[in-house]
């Protein structure tokens, strides 16, 4: 069978979403979850914040929840019910292969962001959601595709375990390190600590400020008006964007003048 290109409301129940009235949340846990927007949303599965016990829009478990406000086309997969606010929507495909569906959004993030509206917001609305066009396959194609991907999704997911307690490691080490200095967990009643303006740290340690110990320069653009300066540059030129945790090796831009 070939593929089926058409409107998303011809695979997809479209269910947009409402807030409910403020004084109904709460952090209790009294109700039901209450996501307001991708702010909550996790790798896979939203993260539990608030509860309402005066729900509008009700999402069902195995959904596509998708942000249709500003950035419009986050998504995640609802792993139970949740009251959904304005900000998001959920999707269910026709036939069940909501994880294709998931795929296939998230494939698709470019349309979605071409048929956003809105100045400073962008949005997207139920009735240009609903006539985006799209290419379905068979049934069989859908799953097969979904599983292949769930494979690659699962290992991400795996690996992003580890990075995220790797990071946990490192700040409790760290935490540590700079209280009691280098010596081991069991041997910290031996270490005399003074209270300081930065906190506890080892009665031999020395607080200085920064501008003691290091030579500060502060960064700048070199104007982008003279064209001289970066057509034919060889100085790496460093954005913020391109500032994380590795050595900085080199730039997408460079000029031939610093500043």
């Amino acid at each position: 069978m070939e593929w089926e290109v058409d409107k998303l409301k011809k695979f997809v129940n479209l269910n947009m979403g409402q807030s409910p009235p403020g004084e109904s949340y709460n952090e209790r846990g009294e109700g039901i979850p209450f996501l307001q927007g991708n702010a909550q949303f996790g790798f896979k599965h939203p993260k539990e914040v608030r509860h309402t016990d005066d729900p509008k829009k009700i999402c069902n478990q195995g959904d596509v929840l998708m942000s249709v406000r500003a950035p419009v086309g986050a998504l995640n997969i609802a792993d139970k019910e949740y009251c959904i606010g304005r900000g998001l929507c959920a999707l269910e495909s026709k036939n069940g292969n909501n994880w294709f569906l998931y795929y296939l959004l998230r494939h698709s993030s470019n349309l979605l962001d071409r048929n956003s509206s809105g100045s400073t917001f962008k949005s997207i609305s139920k009735t240009n959601l609903s006539k985006l066009k799209f290419g379905f396959p068979p049934d069989k194609e859908q799953k097969a595709i979904a599983q292949k991907l769930t494979v690659i999704r699962n290992a991400i997911e795996q690996t992003q375990a580890v990075i995220e307690a790797t990071e946990e490691l490192k700040k409790s080490m760290m935490k540590h390190l700079f209280t009691y200095g280098p010596v081991p967990a069991n041997q910290t009643d031996q270490v005399k600590l003074k209270d300081t303006e930065i906190g506890l740290v080892p009665e031999e340690w020395e607080i200085k400020k920064l501008g003691e110990i290091s030579d500060i320069k502060s960064g700048g653009t070199p104007s982008r008006k003279n064209d001289e300066y970066w057509e034919n540059g060889n100085i790496p030129w460093i954005k913020t964007g391109e500032v994380n945790y590795s050595t900085i090796t080199d730039a997408e831009e460079k000029s031939l003048k610093e500043v």
